[in-house]
């Protein structure tokens, strides 16, 4: 994965799910999920992907729809697919739980 086109595609992502959500998130909850993002995008590539062995909040679920649909620019691009495991913690870093 280039780590250059990465970053501008997660960049981008940020944006737009702050956009849709209608929030501003603070310079170190999004470095934090376009971190974990990046790192979550580099093990779907590899397929080792985490397993979420928790149950999802209401509030995680509600977002999840949100949060999928604004990372759908960035998994076409890099032609991964994000397991619902891996939405689960990236939906708990934008949700800063």
């Amino acid at each position: 994965m280039n780590p250059t086109i990465a970053c501008k595609l997660l960049q981008n992502w940020l944006l737009q799910l702050q956009l849709q959500l209608g929030v501003d998130f603070s310079n170190s909850q999004q470095i934090k999920c376009i971190i974990h993002t990046a790192f979550a995008l580099e093990r779907c590539i590899r397929s080792q992907t985490l397993k979420y062995t928790e149950r999802p909040s209401k509030k995680l679920l509600k977002s999840l729809p949100v949060i999928e649909a604004t990372l759908n620019d960035v998994t076409a691009a890099l032609k991964v697919k994000i397991p619902a495991g891996e939405l689960y913690f990236i939906a708990e870093c934008v949700l800063d739980d």
